[in-house]
């Protein structure tokens, strides 16, 4: 594969990259860093889906808008505290069983 189709170099610098009939991958500093971005773009890709099936209109945010959203919620650590709180209900439900 050369570089260009890798899913490295279309991740690039940012968190996520949704795969074409594979579904959504992201990555991070930590795994509850990764686990975080993950289940925050899934759920954002259910409320999107639920927005498409009842007609919505997609509106979109301009750069400035998107910059200050990224600043405000996008930073590994606190990828990596919600992250912790995710592990921590799982680890509740499951004991140790899951590592």
């Amino acid at each position: 594969m050369t570089e260009e189709g890798s899913i490295a170099h279309s991740l690039g610098m940012n968190k996520a990259v949704i795969l074409n009939q594979h579904g959504n991958l992201t990555v991070g500093e930590t795994i509850e860093s990764a686990l975080c971005w993950f289940i925050m773009l899934e759920k954002e890709c259910e409320n999107a889906m639920a927005a498409d099936r009842a007609g919505a209109k997609l509106v979109e945010i301009s750069d400035e808008e998107a910059r200050f959203t990224s600043l405000a919620t996008g930073h590994e650590r606190g990828g990596f505290f919600k992250g912790c709180t995710y592990m921590d209900v799982i680890e509740s439900r499951q004991g140790h069983e899951y590592m």
